[in-house]
């Protein structure tokens, strides 16, 4: 079994990143472009309206689509699925695809993904937030866990010290990189 810790700090308030993050819609700009990551179906189940007011305060949405039943947002609460593919290898055409459903969502703190279906064996990713202040600067850290097994057992393994935590370790670099983009400093 296979674990990924990520750490980085983004110029921007712990509301605003935490909204961010919760909008699934942002998932595929954030990821190494040679994936070429796409959202192909998307379940939303809002969190509960005590908690949802909680993100919304303060103008924290990004985005919000008003239907013919009222507001809805775009913020991925407990039961919700994320339907993604991507490219398994850069320079081949074939797309895998990833089904992760959201477990845990406590707003402000953190939520918890996990794969249903995928190319991994078990996934289960948590991200939490916090507030923290750098040179006077007020800020959020972001903090990802990543538990994981392969498939192919002996194979997966010598996959995973070889590739997998390479790739992951780079996506999560990525998106440091990218986050950078969508709250500069």
């Amino acid at each position: 079994m296979g674990k990924i810790v990520a750490e980085h700090w983004v110029n921007a308030d712990l509301k605003r990143v935490f909204a961010f993050f919760s909008d699934p819609r942002n998932l595929p700009r954030l990821m190494p472009k040679e994936m070429d990551v796409r959202l192909e179906e998307l379940t939303l189940v809002p969190p509960p309206p005590e908690a949802l007011s909680v993100v919304v305060e303060s103008g924290a949405i990004f985005e919000t689509v008003v239907e013919s039943g009222g507001n809805q947002t775009k913020i991925a609460g407990i039961g919700s699925q994320i339907v993604i593919s991507f490219r398994l290898l850069p320079f081949l055409p074939f797309r895998g695809r990833w089904v992760a459903e959201i477990l845990e969502y406590e707003p402000l703190s953190h939520f918890v993904d996990e794969q249903r279906s995928g190319p991994m064996c078990s996934w289960r990713h948590r991200h939490s937030f916090r507030p923290e202040s750098r040179n006077g600067v007020e800020g959020t850290i972001v903090r990802d866990e990543v538990d994981y097994h392969l498939p192919f057992g002996i194979l997966g393994r010598g996959a995973d010290s070889l590739i997998v935590e390479r790739m992951m370790r780079r996506t999560f670099t990525t998106r440091q990189a990218q986050l950078t983009l969508f709250f500069p400093s």
